[in-house]
């Protein structure tokens, strides 16, 4: 991204995947703060997760973000333009399309992140932690029922 951002990035659970909002609002709300807490004394938090409006990880941490006033952003895949996106409209927020096929744009979206958090999940998001560590970024993960 650039330097007035620290970027962190979500990954997880999405629709049609079953799992509880109420643990899940909790574990990536608190993991958003922790990892805030390493932002430069001069760098905005930018979350950076899909695009697609849909029962997910990334669309809590979405709003989770905007109600502590950061930024968001969304990256995914071409497929992502046959739903509805989450809405990107304050001053840096971000959206970009990376790819044709789900999972095409995990290492554009890694490469932005100075963090990654993880919050279930499957194939996708494991691969995601996998490219974060050889980064060497922050993560944080945690599973849910």
């Amino acid at each position: 991204m650039n330097d007035n951002f620290y970027v962190i990035g979500v990954a997880g659970y999405c629709a049609p995947t079953k799992f509880d909002w109420v643990e899940a609002w909790n574990l990536v709300s608190s993991a958003l703060d922790r990892v805030a807490l390493r932002k430069g004394k001069d760098q905005k938090i930018m979350v950076l997760g899909g695009l697609t409006d849909i029962s997910s990880i990334h669309q809590i941490a979405y709003y989770v973000a905007k109600q502590r006033g950061w930024n968001v952003g969304g990256i995914a895949c071409d497929k992502a333009k046959n739903y509805k996106w989450l809405p990107m409209s304050s001053d840096g927020d971000v959206l970009h399309i990376s790819g044709e096929n789900w999972g095409d744009e995990s290492v554009e979206f890694i490469n932005r992140c100075d963090a990654l958090i993880r919050v279930g999940g499957g194939k996708q998001a494991h691969n995601e932690i996998d490219l974060a560590r050889v980064k060497g970024i922050v993560i944080e993960e945690a599973e849910i029922k």
